[in-house]
């Protein structure tokens, strides 16, 4: 993992980390793996807490798009603690990959089941 900014890490890791008094290069070991971590402050326990608790343009900043992109696979996502995070990184990883997106409530089944209730009569006519 590369962080982009050392700077904006250290802005960034001031306002995750408010309660703590933790030094930037600890952490970013941590992230880079390039060192151990405890049982509550590990690689893992960071990351969800910086997409837990920060801006995607302050993510973008210290890691980058394609470190993002690395990043945001199903199961980091699904461990978030948030539904709304979960829906929303689901999302932008979807983007990201450049999958389409269905507009909500209009997937398939949602559409079958509007074509064959309210519009039926178009659908079924003889001709």
């Amino acid at each position: 993992m590369h962080i982009s900014d050392d700077l904006a890490f250290s802005k960034v890791l001031k306002r995750i980390y408010w309660d703590y008094d933790f030094e930037p290069a600890r952490i970013k070991s941590l992230l880079e793996g390039q060192s151990e971590g405890t049982p509550w402050l590990n690689r893992n326990a960071v990351l969800a807490r910086m997409f837990e608790r920060l801006s995607w343009y302050d993510l973008l900043r210290v890691f980058g798009e394609k470190e993002l992109l690395r990043l945001l696979q199903e199961p980091f996502i699904k461990n978030l603690k948030d539904p709304f995070l979960i829906r929303k990184y689901e999302t932008v990883r979807q983007i990201l990959q450049g999958e389409f997106l269905s507009i909500p409530g209009w997937d398939h089944a949602h559409h079958q089941r509007l074509q064959n209730s309210l519009l039926s009569h178009r659908w079924n006519r003889p001709e």
